[in-house]
């Protein structure tokens, strides 16, 4: 043989020789890391448990009970009022002093990656508490715990810490929650009872996602949505009074986003951006009105979409796949959706952005980035925040950065201006925060922490 051929016999050698290491190091590496998570969540679960047993010695504070009302609360659900991550209700812009926004109180919290519903003077919560999920009930101005609701259920991944990956939603006296399994449960939000309780995978005859259920439940003229994807209906949507199936529509897959409920082309639709692309249904019956293929690697689709205008909606997906404006438009008595420009230059992975004059802005991967929505061009790219979430105020973006910190940037496309930023969690965060009755709830896997913004 020659000596050519050696030498590439040994460069193979040598390459099988460090791809055999490289897996045994990854392996211990991976089991090591799963092992120090464990005791981390047996840690938190313990400090949960011993406040919880501080605050049962007190006595409960007298609170009304939640009433049906008209008016919607500041905060019901996931990303606000309409979903699109504005604070419309009293805030106009986001002052405070040098050391941060004033804190309200810090306390544990079971794990998981939600967020908050805020109404009435409480905050709901979907949390991961030992091997049981936990639907919970806060006094929003001390942080104390109301009631609880718990049912067996245990979600994890490798690759993400265990708990529900969603946030409830308030619809006048009752509270909705999804947990990362399926189980979709309604509740007395006065008392925390539970009205009725179905498993939306089981209903669609579907699998688990990889990193489980995320949307959050949709509700909306007297029905929820749940999306579970599966052969016996990607989207489901159930009477809000009795939890039963009002209809079943689609086989696409999941994704990891939550039903929108929109008005595009002068035509009411329910918008799911599930494992395949950006669906829209008829809200009433179900019937699919179009569809726009739009898929990822890991058919990872977690960004809200983002309606524009009238006729105009944006989807962004992280995994290098990058962002899209579609025009939905009708043609020969059907609607269908125009594809107007496509880049990368803005990717949202699992966090979502938010629209003010004509500019998205959000986190592409890790570093924010201001987008023409018309002409699809950065205006700018600035700012280290990781996997951020962020809402619009005013004219004020506050930004949950990924490491704990909270942000305040300039919402202008003229250039990135950073106003303020200070420390708020201890430890990195995937939870979206919440705001309403001026108060600001933050949390990460195992605490959660209140500000006062009047």
């Amino acid at each position: 043989m020659r000596r050519t051929g050696w030498i590439a016999l040994a460069a193979v050698a040598a390459l099988l020789a460090a791809g055999a290491w490289y897996a045994l190091v990854g392996t211990r590496t991976r089991r090591l890391r799963w092992e120090a998570k464990k005791l981390v969540t047996k840690w938190n679960e313990r400090a949960l448990e011993q406040h919880r047993e501080q605050q049962r010695r007190v006595a409960a504070p007298e609170l009304p009970k939640v009433e049906i009302v008209e008016r919607l609360p500041d905060w019901p659900g996931f990303r606000g009022p309409l979903g699109d991550g504005i604070v419309r209700a009293g805030l106009r812009s986001l002052p405070w002093s040098e050391g941060g926004p004033r804190r309200l109180w810090k306390q544990p919290v079971g794990g998981g990656h939600g967020s908050f519903a805020i109404g009435a003077g409480r905050a709901f919560s979907i949390e991961q508490r030992g091997e049981d999920e936990v639907v919970a009930s806060y006094a929003l101005t001390s942080g104390r715990e109301l009631w609880t609701h718990r049912y067996p259920a245990h979600f994890e991944s490798a690759m993400s810490a265990p708990g529900p990956r969603s946030t409830p939603a308030i619809d006048g006296a009752r509270v909705y929650a999804q947990g990362a399994s399926g189980v979709l449960s309604c509740l007395n939000a006065s008392t925390g009872e539970l009205l009725w309780s179905r498993n939306i995978l089981a209903d669609a005859g579907a699998k688990n996602l990889q990193w489980g259920m995320a949307g959050s439940p949709l509700v909306a003229q007297g029905r929820v949505y749940a999306a579970p994807g599966g052969e016996h209906g990607a989207v489901i949507a159930y009477d809000a009074v009795s939890g039963e199936p009002v209809w079943r529509s689609g086989s696409r897959r999941a994704g990891y986003s939550s039903p929108m409920l929109v008005r595009l082309a002068g035509t009411p639709q329910l918008l799911v951006f599930d494992g395949e692309g950006l669906t829209a249904y008829a809200p009433n019956d179900g019937a699919e009105l179009w569809h726009h293929p739009w898929e990822t690697d890991f058919g990872v689709n977690a960004a809200q979409p983002i309606v524009v205008d009238g006729e105009h909606v944006f989807i962004s997906s992280g995994y290098g796949r990058g962002c899209t404006l579609l025009r939905i438009l009708r043609r020969e008595g059907r609607l269908e959706a125009q594809t107007v420009w496509e880049n990368r230059n803005l990717k949202l992975k699992y966090t979502s952005g938010v629209l003010l004059d004509g500019h998205i802005y959000g986190a592409d991967e890790s570093i924010f980035v201001c987008l023409n929505v018309r002409t699809g061009e950065r205006a700018w790219k600035g700012g280290r925040y990781g996997f951020a979430h962020v809402l619009l105020a005013g004219r004020r973006l506050l930004i949950q950065c990924d490491n704990g910190d909270l942000a305040l940037v300039e919402a202008t496309p003229e250039a990135y201006r950073e106003i303020a930023r200070s420390p708020a969690l201890d430890g990195t965060t995937t939870n979206p925060p919440a705001l309403g009755e001026g108060k600001l709830i933050v949390r990460n896997a195992s605490e959660m922490i209140s500000f006062s913004l009047p």
